[in-house]
Order: C-alpha cells, then sequence, then structure tokens
C-alpha cells in the first residue's frame, strides 16, 4: 500500500468515519469524501456543525475507511482550503453534489479542508495484524491556500 492506493481505496470507500475530540471525549462520526480522481483526501463540513469546532480547536483527526475486511486508518492534521476556483471544480465532480451545490461553495456556507501530511496504517484483512504503515506529505500550494 503507498498513497495513491490508499487515495483510490478511501475514494472507494466514499464514507470515512472521523475521530475527533473535545473537552476529553472523543467523537466519532461519518465524513464523506470529497472525490478529486486521486488527488488526495479532501473533506467538507459547514461552520454551523459541531465538527466544525472541535476541528478549529484541535485539528488533529483520524479517519478510518473499511470495506468488507479491508480497513485504512489516516491520521494527520485539518488544513482549510480557501482557493474558490478548486472549490468550484471539485464541487462539480461530486457525484452526490446537486448542481445548486456548486454554486453555495463559493459561498462561506462551506468548509473544505484535506489531510495533505499525516500517517496511513492500512489492515489488508482487519482481523490480523495491521499490514504496513507509512507516512504522507502530498502538499500542492499553487491550487490551495491554507488559513
Amino acid at each position: 500500500m503507498d498513497l495513491e492506493k490508499a487515495i483510490s481505496f478511501a475514494e472507494a470507500c466514499q464514507v470515512g468515519f472521523v475521530a475527533t475530540c473535545s473537552n476529553n471525549k472523543p467523537y466519532v462520526r461519518p465524513l464523506q469524501l470529497v472525490t478529486t480522481g486521486g488527488e488526495g483526501f479532501f473533506f467538507v463540513t459547514h461552520p454551523h456543525k459541531e465538527l466544525y469546532a472541535q476541528l478549529q480547536r484541535n485539528p488533529e483527526v483520524e479517519i478510518c475507511f473499511n470495506r468488507e475486511l479491508q480497513m485504512l486508518r489516516l491520521r494527520g492534521n485539518v488544513e482549510w482550503i480557501e482557493d474558490p476556483a478548486w472549490l468550484i471544480t471539485s464541487m462539480v465532480e461530486q457525484p452526490w453534489a446537486p448542481r445548486a451545490e456548486v454554486i453555495k461553495a463559493i459561498r462561506p456556507n462551506f468548509r473544505f479542508f484535506e489531510i495533505a501530511l499525516g500517517s496511513c496504517r492500512w489492515w489488508e484483512d482487519a482481523s490480523q495484524p495491521m499490514t504496513k504503515e507509512f507516512s504522507f506529505s502530498n502538499r500542492a500550494p499553487s491550487r490551495r491556500n491554507q488559513r
């Protein structure tokens, strides 16, 4: 398993489970992956959600993707994306985003983020010991601006 395969696996799963922490208590919830044709691990949330507030307070997360007996755990810090052109392009490509949502993507009611630097842990068979662990860096600053 390398970064390209990890991204491909996450895109095939589409939904991961993100773990955050607030007041020393863990919170886990499903999180839709933003499909980007293999570019990286991108996600979207809304500022009114508790997830957004938790990520503002503590940007370190772990996201677990699971399919049958295979499992990928992605760990890293949230990096916020502010590039309006990238936001519009990424929303157009989403199978789950109605056309009206593309227009909203340029307004402040969406917050896109990525995990561009971190580590992946991979299990070919989740009932067995971990198969592989690796660190990754997948930044493309020409396309995205961090807050």
